[in-house]
């Protein structure tokens, strides 16, 4: 036997060069402090975790903090498990008390996941908040950094658990400015799990982590591996040989090498190590072929104890091999010294943090995965019951994750039940509602092979629960589904279990803006509730009653009912002193206000919400109080106000690591760039609101994000483009219901006035009377409804009395135009004082605002108000500004800020050299129309479409389309 000269994967990094300058160029980055993320994929045995090993020597030589964690497939560590070691492996180093300290404040919501942290009870310390957790981990990593720069390596990502997977994104985002730099190691993406997917992608959408694609290394690179390896020279038959079988895959070139040293295959010989005369030069093919060859030369006792080994994990203890492997603990520490010895595992260091002895760990995970593929099924169960004894013996409920992943694959797995209901509840905890829907859907897949229909409908209930708070909707309505059948199949059906089934399914249903389905699902509770007993449904009665409030005031449209539930629900939560729930009614009621038209109400009753909301430590009690003042303060124009809000919010729900609460807030944040008029913000806010809405199934988001594209590109004159994408979002939104259709429809329709589509416009018109005629006189919906249609109106050349009497009500209002200058435009003929008085009023809401593109609109009016009384100085002067005011903001008067009607002068227009029906045309062309649909829309042949657009070109003296659109812009014609 030969003896290698390097430790298993300590092989010299070789035709790595490129991968190293990427490497070092984001510690540059991160040493200036700037938060680095990169992520190495690469096949298995391909060098990611040499890699990982270069650079993190490399940076503890220069004096920097090395965090190291990794994952591995037994699928029971808690959430956040590859963070959870890293950190306890400095814990180990300096002492869990020490690293509570450097916690601070958000120990006690690490300690939900990290409990040697502990927290201060004595002095009255609330609990830990799950949904603080991640930003608990972003500031611990932030503390650390204080004294020099981090590098936190990640290795086999693809095991990794869903909430260290977002956990990445999420530190990515929220540590621009420290100096850390993570890098993960991960297999190719059909390797990984759809959590690891999503987010590679994710963040590679959004630039935020940098990718190393690693290749099979050169035939130099590995003759360089098996010289290091056997420390000389090689031949050309051995080198041959290795790189031959080895394919460049730096693992299978050291296995290779460690196999034929065992054999004694390669010797000494003038100067360089080659082949034994007459040994075979054929070798073992691939990586798989090679660790068994090496695997068939041990003894049958260090065969079995490593067997045991890879069925602990990819550390374990020699009490575990032995608990394992039914023997002896002093005979499995012979036979793992053995391993030791032939480089199949390693001593890693004590665990301190565990408080067990010397650990162990495979040199590679490949090892540990072909013993475990070819030890015998019943072997393998036998051990794994074992292990998930020896956890029950000593303290199951501390480690429910790590005994239900033993017990599953033992000879009776309905024994994980029990843990796994454990290990969902931790992983809410913790705040990863995705770990606690796989744990859910394994106890769910048990249950199905039994009879007890009953626990398997609590069980569906628990998934669906869960799996609506990770944002999978449709698994959650699946399962809810069957729960509920399997709750009311049985004579003695348990009908406050289907009250809760069906509140629950009414509750995702609201969230993936499906009202009739909610109507339904809480028909349905209501049924089961009828039937039931009183005293034990009162709490599931308040939450149908609040999701029934909830669904008549924000989306179907019923205010008045609404608000009267709402106030019921208030009140015995007053009286009961559940706090929460009167919070909960209380935004409801804010609600209700503000959609009744009754704002300032509105307004004290979200600021008293959140007010009692905040000191409870519920973020999502919280951010459904800050979402309605938020939308409160879009409606009253306090945009500047709105953005500080929806900030907060959003990182509010940044932290809290539930994808729903995303939505809202964005689309505030999208709402105040538009009226400030920051286009590529709302560009990339629309972006993510569309990609957040796929991903949860929620047609709202998905309709708004394309409403807000279409919204920039009329803003900006692309009306093509805004036809297409405001379309879009009336068809996803349509789907929902009229509530929420209101105030999409208006918008629709200027698109299509501005794209000379008036027989659309007409209709779109009309719908929206229609819609608007349901909602209460005053209340918000009818009165923005209103304000659009009389928009639409307008442009079309119908004027209506009836307009000013339904606009006076809420002349403080606002959308996308404020109330107050529709009014204005509206009584220019028939009450030039009212006008002047509402222009006044708009300006005053207006230049409070922030919003320059509205303001030029009512500087328009107010122009043609001084035109009108013969003040042509003071008209020119009005518009001038008007029109610099849009030409900063980057906005286009195809839009419709200067031109808000027919009758309505704007800019003083030039001697135009073309005929009536030529305008007309030039105006589509400007609205980017083509040629066929010129004709379409004039009711023309295209030819004579074609001679139109010929003429219009020589009269204007320019050559082209885009020169003639310019013209238009700049004339006032489009």
């Amino acid at each position: 036997m030969v003896r290698l000269a390097i430790e298993p994967g300590r092989a010299p990094l070789v035709g790595r060069d490129a991968e190293l300058r990427v490497l070092d160029n984001a510690v540059a980055r991160a040493g200036l402090g700037s938060a680095e993320l990169v992520l190495i994929q690469g096949e298995p045995g391909i060098g990611k975790t040499r890699l990982l090993d270069e650079v993190a020597s490399r940076r503890a030589e220069a004096g920097w903090l090395v965090l190291r964690g990794g994952a591995d497939d037994r699928a029971a560590a808690p959430p956040y498990g590859p963070i959870l070691e890293a950190l306890r492996g400095h814990a180990d180093r300096i002492g869990a008390e020490a690293l509570g300290v450097l916690a601070g404040a958000w120990r006690r919501h690490l300690a939900l996941v990290m409990p040697e942290l502990g927290g201060r009870r004595d002095d009255g310390e609330p609990p830990g908040d799950p949904e603080a957790v991640p930003e608990a981990w972003a500031q611990l990593l932030r503390a650390l950094a204080g004294a020099g720069p981090v590098l936190v390596t990640l290795d086999d990502l693809q095991w990794a658990d869903v909430a260290t997977v977002d956990l990445l994104r999420y530190l990515r985002r929220r540590l621009r400015e420290t100096p850390i730099l993570v890098v993960g190691a991960t297999r190719p993406a059909d390797s990984a799990g759809d959590a690891v997917q999503s987010t590679l992608a994710a963040l590679d959408r959004g630039r935020l982590a940098g990718q190393l694609r690693l290749e099979p290394v050169d035939a130099p690179s590995s003759r360089a591996i098996l010289e290091a390896l056997l420390a000389g020279p090689v031949g050309p038959r051995l080198e041959h040989a290795v790189w031959a079988e080895g394919e460049g895959d730096p693992f299978v070139i050291e296995e290779l090498a460690r196999g034929l040293a065992d054999d004694g295959r390669v010797r000494h010989l003038d100067g360089a190590w080659e082949l034994v005369d007459g040994a075979p030069v054929g070798l073992p093919t691939g990586m798989r072929d090679a660790i068994e060859a090496r695997l068939a030369g041990l003894p049958d006792a260090t065969r079995a104890a490593l067997e045991a080994a890879a069925v602990v994990g990819r550390r374990f203890t020699v009490e575990e091999a032995a608990a394992a492997a039914a023997a002896p603990p002093s005979s499995v520490e012979a036979a793992l010294d053995e391993a030791a010895l032939r480089r199949f595992i390693r001593i890693s260091g004590p665990s301190a943090a565990s408080g067990r002895g010397a650990e162990y760990e495979f040199v590679h995970d490949k090892i540990r995965e072909v013993l475990e593929a070819v030890m015998p099924l019943a072997s393998s169960r036998a051990a794994h019951g074992r292990l998930a004894a020896r956890i029950a013996a000593a303290a199951p409920s501390a480690d429910p994750a790590r005994f239900a992943f033993h017990a599953l694959r033992g000879e009776n797995p309905s024994d994980a039940l029990p843990a796994l209901e454990a290990a969902s509840d931790a992983a809410l905890a913790a705040g990863s509602p995705a770990d606690a829907a796989a744990h859910a859907r394994a106890a769910v897949a048990i249950l199905r092979g039994g009879g007890d229909r009953l626990r398997l409908a609590e069980a569906l209930l628990r998934l669906g629960s869960t799996a609506a708070d990770a944002g999978l909707l449709d698994e959650a309505l699946a399962a809810l589904a069957e729960a509920a059948g399997l709750a009311l199949a049985r004579p003695d059906a348990d009908l406050r279990l289907a009250a809760n089934i069906h509140a629950r399914r009414a509750a995702a249903y609201l969230t993936q803006e499906d009202p009739v389905a909610a109507e339904l699902a809480l028909a349905d509770a209501d049924t089961a509730l009828a039937s039931a007993d009183p005293a034990d449904h009162a709490a599931i009665g308040e939450t149908v009653s609040l999701l029934r409030a909830r669904l008549y005031v924000t989306v179907t449209g019923r205010i008045a009912a609404g608000r009267q539930i709402a106030e019921g629900v208030r009140a015995a939560a007053a009286t009961s002193g559940d706090e929460r729930r009167e919070i909960e009614a209380l935004t409801v009621i804010a609600q209700g206000a503000m959609h009744a038209g009754d704002l300032p109400a509105g307004r004290v009753a979200f600021e008293a919400a959140i007010l009692r909301a905040e000191p409870l430590g519920d973020p999502g009690l919280t951010a459904d109080a800050a979402d309605g003042l938020a939308r409160l303060l879009f409606w009253t124009m306090s945009f500047r106000r709105l953005r500080d809000v929806a900030s907060d919010e959003l990182a509010a729900a940044h932290r809290s690591g539930v994808p729903q609460r995303l939505g809202w807030p964005t689309f505030w944040l999208a709402q105040a760039a538009l009226a400030l008029g920051d286009w590529a913000e709302v560009r990339d806010r629309a972006t993510e609101l569309v990609r957040l809405g796929t991903e949860l199934g929620a047609r709202r988001l998905i309709g708004q994000g394309h409403h807000l594209a279409g919204m920039t590109a009329y803003w900006t004159g692309s009306t093509s483009e805004a036809g297409v994408r405001i379309r879009e979002a009336v068809r996803h939104l349509r789907a929902i219901g009229p509530g929420t259709l209101v105030y999409y429809l208006g918008p629709l329709g200027l698109v299509q006035l501005a794209a000379g589509e008036t027989r659309d416009a007409e209709v779109t018109l009309e719908e929206l009377l229609t819609i608007a005629r349901t909602f209460p006189p005053g209340s918000s919906p009818r009165a923005q409804a209103y304000n659009m249609a009389a928009r639409i109106a307008l442009g079309l050349g119908r004027t209506e009395v009836s307009y000013v009497a339904e606009l006076e009500r809420a002349a403080d209002q606002f959308h996308w135009y404020p109330v107050a200058t529709t009014l204005a435009i509206l009584t220019l003929d028939s009450n030039r004082a009212a006008a002047r008085g509402y222009a006044a009023a708009a300006r005053g809401i207006l230049e409070g605002s922030g919003s320059t593109v509205h303001l030029a609109g009512t500087l328009a009016v107010e122009g043609e108000l001084a035109r009108r009384q013969g003040d042509a100085a003071a008209a020119a002067t009005l518009a001038r500004r008007a029109a610099e005011i849009l030409r900063t903001a980057g906005a286009s008067p195809i839009a419709g800020a200067l031109r808000p009607t027919a009758a309505v002068a704007t800019v003083p227009q030039p001697a135009v050299p073309l005929s009536a029906r030529e305008i007309e045309v030039l105006r589509l062309v400007a609205a980017g129309r083509s040629n066929r649909e010129i004709a379409r829309s004039l009711s023309i042949a295209e030819k004579t479409a074609i001679n139109h657009v010929t003429h219009i070109l020589d009269k204007l003296g320019v050559d082209n389309r885009s020169s003639a659109t310019a013209w238009a812009i700049r004339s006032g014609l489009a």
